[in-house]
């Protein structure tokens, strides 16, 4: 439940940090909103993953600024092609560091 879709296929010569950036932004859509962004009551969560169809970050933050900016940063982290995720997790601490600035 917490696979990149490159794992689910088995392609290893695609696996690298951004397969691990992918199951971080599941973990971090869940620390959120208590829910797994891939389980839909109409499929399982591995063909959710590989078809891209996850949840949206909405109605959970109050504010609706933030809430905009971590659910970009939440589904770029769950692109489902690598080359679409951040390069490195360091990036995606950049773009959270924007967010916390910006409410602190």
């Amino acid at each position: 439940a917490y696979s990149a879709p490159e794992v689910l296929q088995n392609d290893r010569d695609n696996q690298n940090v951004r397969t691990d950036i992918f199951s971080t932004g599941i973990v971090f859509f869940e620390s959120i909103t208590g829910e797994h962004p891939f389980n839909f009551q109409s499929m399982r969560v591995t063909e959710a993953i590989m078809q891209g169809k996850r949840k949206d970050l909405d109605g959970y933050i109050q504010n609706g600024t933030v809430e905009k900016q971590l659910d970009a940063i939440y589904k770029k982290m769950t692109e489902i092609e690598p080359v679409d995720r951040y390069r490195l997790p360091s990036h995606a601490v950049e773009d959270l560091n924007v967010v916390v600035g910006e409410i602190a």
